[in-house]
């Protein structure tokens, strides 16, 4: 078919530059030699027969194999990788097997952590049908990738492993498998966390939310901060410990406000301004999300945080900026009379070492200090 371009619904790339080759047996009916083309960036090779009673279509087999494909779908989400699949049967009773290898994946949406939260507090579970698809398109098809898949966006770098399985109609699949966290790190309010060996597990049709195995470290004011998040995703266990050890109050008062309650004027711990900010999370990801894309910053939030010159909570705002792939910037401010101010830019020279500078400002009383160190990660298997 020189020349001509078409598109299947719901594949979303185009094909062209199609070729065939095909026959008709009278005992084994209508027999695909090859069919070459190419899907997107890649090529699709596809072979198979169709039996026939009579003149109509008996049975279906095509054995498909899918190279080197590219694709963005939905927006920020970017893959490539290859596939080998077999069809068979007839509509409307089809089924498609096989194997999904992916070679590049990066997720770039920009993710408010507030809104998506509340989601999930407040959406009701999915009735399962009784149905298990008598018609329709039946998937058993297993996705799997183990190097250069990443999360990058306005939240979270962090590398990933796959090795999941789509299964059930095309209609309503379920997932079943686990992801893994090898490493990076997540950005969270005004917090850096280093991501430890993670885990997402997708028990498909035998659980309703996927089980967390989440675990993470952050250096805050002189502390080492552990989180570790354990269970179901409606259902899960947050484990908070410290170095040197701190009770849960005062990690909470770290994470949130930068100091313990002890170092608070009068031990006030977290305010209710906090909780408010927390649960008008919405507004306010919708107006930090908006003015973030307005002045063309990944990372834009404001926080509380104590001020030890005011002795109060005060606004703190927070932007970031990834200036390449590999260099990152983030600046971080109090609203005040004593302004306190923090710069870090981090820069990764491969995926396991990376070198941070840090420089902070407390206001008149503080002549400056400047950091820096360089960070080692590995990754066991």
């Amino acid at each position: 078919f020189p020349g001509a371009e078409f598109r299947i619904r719901g594949l979303g790339l185009p094909i062209a530059e199609a070729e065939a080759s095909a026959y008709l047996d009278p005992e084994e009916g209508l027999l695909l030699e090859w069919f070459d083309a190419a899907l997107g960036p890649g090529r699709i090779h596809v072979e198979g027969r169709m039996g026939l009673d009579g003149v109509r279509p008996a049975d279906l087999r095509l054995w498909a194999e899918v190279r080197d494909v590219a694709h963005e779908k939905p927006l920020g989400v970017q893959y490539a990788g290859d596939a080998d699949l077999l069809v068979t049967g007839l509509p409307p009773h089809m089924r498609v097997v096989g194997e999904v290898r992916l070679e590049q994946f990066r997720f770039t949406r920009r993710i408010s952590w507030k809104t998506m939260l509340l989601d999930l507090l407040q959406r009701r579970p999915r009735e399962v049908s009784a149905r298990t698809g008598t018609s329709g398109i039946a998937l058993d098809i297993a996705v799997r990738g183990d190097r250069d898949l990443r999360v990058e966006n306005n939240l979270a770098e962090v590398d990933l492993a796959a090795d999941l399985r789509v299964r059930g109609p095309a209609t309503g699949p379920v997932l079943w498998g686990r992801i893994e966290v090898l490493g990076g790190e997540v950005r969270f309010r005004n917090t850096v966390y280093e991501m430890r060996r993670s885990s997402v597990e997708f028990l498909g049709d035998a659980g309703p939310k996927p089980l967390l195995d989440v675990h993470a470290w952050a250096q805050v004011s002189g502390y080492q901060v552990n989180v570790d998040i354990t269970g179901p995703l409606d259902d899960y266990q947050v484990l908070l410990s410290s170095t040197p050890p701190l009770d849960h109050t005062d990690i909470v008062s770290l994470l949130t406000l930068g100091a313990t309650s002890e170092n608070l004027a009068g031990g006030q711990g977290v305010s209710a301004a906090e909780a408010a900010s927390f649960l008008t999370g919405k507004v306010q990801d919708t107006l930090e999300s908006g003015v973030g894309e307005l002045l063309g910053f990944d990372q834009f939030h404001i926080d509380p945080a104590y001020s030890p010159a005011a002795q109060s909570t005060v606004p703190r705002v927070t932007i970031g900026k990834a200036v390449t792939r590999d260099l990152y910037a983030r600046y971080a401010a109090t609203v005040g009379a004593e302004a306190a101010q923090d710069l870090e830019v981090q820069y990764r020279f491969t995926p396991h070492i990376s070198l941070l500078g840090t420089w902070s400002d407390r206001g008149a009383e503080s002549s400056g200090s400047l950091g820096g160190e360089v960070r080692f990660r590995f990754t066991f298997r």
